[in-house]
């Protein structure tokens, strides 16, 4: 994941030196919890904007249903 940062708000370093910042989201980039079994299986799916599918309405893969079938909160809303 390429992830773009912008760093607003007064300098509290060194004259327009940001690499304090840089090393500290460095710091946290490299020290992050291994991804969850939820994260590791939507990666890649982070930053897109998809329409809403209708399984009754639309003919969908095999995949999609299985994706579908994953999504733990959406039965337990299901239930309540």
């Amino acid at each position: 994941l390429e992830v773009q940062f912008v760093i607003t708000g007064s300098n509290r370093h060194s004259q327009k030196e940001y690499r304090s910042y840089l090393q500290y989201l460095e710091y946290l980039n490299q020290h992050r919890p291994p991804p969850n079994s939820y994260e590791a299986f939507a990666k890649g799916y982070e930053d897109y904007l998809q329409c809403p599918l209708q399984p009754l309405m639309d003919n969908l893969e095999s995949q999609t249903y299985e994706i579908f079938e994953k999504d733990h909160i959406k039965y337990s809303q299901y239930q309540q």
